[in-house]
């Protein structure tokens, strides 16, 4: 597995700002330290660890370390999605796929893993307190009553006045969260573009973050700009929007989700757009927001 310090070559898809900024691994390491209360100051021991084609939406949002056999996840998100778990599964899956090629798994002796941990910052406008909890069991058709088996993601929350504390040992997460707090209090007031640019403009006047927005302003707005237009698609798309509507908007909805992973069969195609009943094409709807690959919905018809 490839591991730089620089993230990212392929020009067709972006990094979301979280993931430019923790990139950088004295910031990255400042966040680690803040999170576990460790003292690390050697940057060169935390391994940038981010899978590079963990790709959702056209881009890319998570960053992961690996520093003293601990590997830590971390994510920013404005929306509560519940399926960070599943998403962490097949995440951490693939790390570890990597982690353990040339190992022997079939073998009387016990291989080591590094230890997972996944992290999501939010600061959507839903109400969650400090921190929520989302747990793997929660997907599981049966619950937890017949496996044991278990993800926990903790959501933390830094929108202003929430888990101050963390905020004081991470001063860059502070400014991460100030600098994201002005593009959505000016969202309201003027142009999109604009209230980024002004957040931008006072951010740098206040000394917030002004060394990385002196420097890299350019692909800081254009990151901020991109993440909140894929938001857009997201809620155009997404299940909610649905719930109460015709069920030809039912219909597109299922097809847009599932060309997100490639083309739609003909065949498949006709039997969506052909159903009108209500309930069968919501029950579609939910499967289609699970599915990792057509070949998976097809399946669950």
């Amino acid at each position: 597995m490839n591991t730089t310090d620089h993230i990212g070559t392929n020009k067709n898809y972006k990094d979301r700002l979280f993931r430019l900024l923790f990139a950088e691994k004295k910031y990255g390491l400042e966040l680690y330290n803040a999170l576990n209360h460790t003292e690390y100051s050697n940057a060169g021991e935390l391994e940038i660890r981010t899978l590079e084609d963990a790709i959702w939406m056209k881009m890319k949002n998570d960053v992961a370390y690996l520093i003293r056999d601990i590997l830590s996840l971390y994510e920013h998100q404005s929306t509560m999605n519940p399926n960070l778990p599943v998403r962490g599964l097949l995440y951490f899956a693939d790390m570890f796929r990597g982690i353990l090629r040339g190992k022997h798994i079939y073998g009387t002796r016990l291989v080591t893993l590094p230890t997972p941990v996944y992290i999501v910052f939010y600061n959507g406008d839903q109400e969650i307190g400090e921190e929520k909890w989302l747990k793997l069991s929660d997907a599981f058709a049966h619950g937890n009553g017949q496996s044991k088996m278990e993800l926990l993601v903790r959501v933390l929350n830094i929108n202003g006045g929430h888990n101050s504390q963390l905020m004081e040992r991470c001063p860059i997460l502070k400014d991460y969260a100030v600098l994201i707090g002005k593009v959505k209090a000016h969202r309201g007031e003027m142009d999109f573009g604009e209230s980024v640019k002004r957040a931008v403009e006072e951010c740098i006047a206040e000394g917030v973050l002004r060394e990385f927005l002196m420097t890299r302003r350019a692909e800081v707005m254009n990151s901020i700009l991109t993440e909140y237009d894929e938001e857009k698609v997201l809620a155009d798309i997404g299940q909610e929007r649905y719930e109460d509507g015709k069920a030809e908007g039912k219909a597109e909805s299922i097809l847009e989700l599932l060309e997100e992973g490639g083309d739609v069969p003909e065949e498949l195609r006709d039997v969506i757009l052909s159903e009108t009943n209500i309930e069968t094409l919501k029950r579609w709807l939910k499967l289609a927001a699970r599915a990792d690959s057509i070949k998976t919905f097809k399946s669950q018809m």
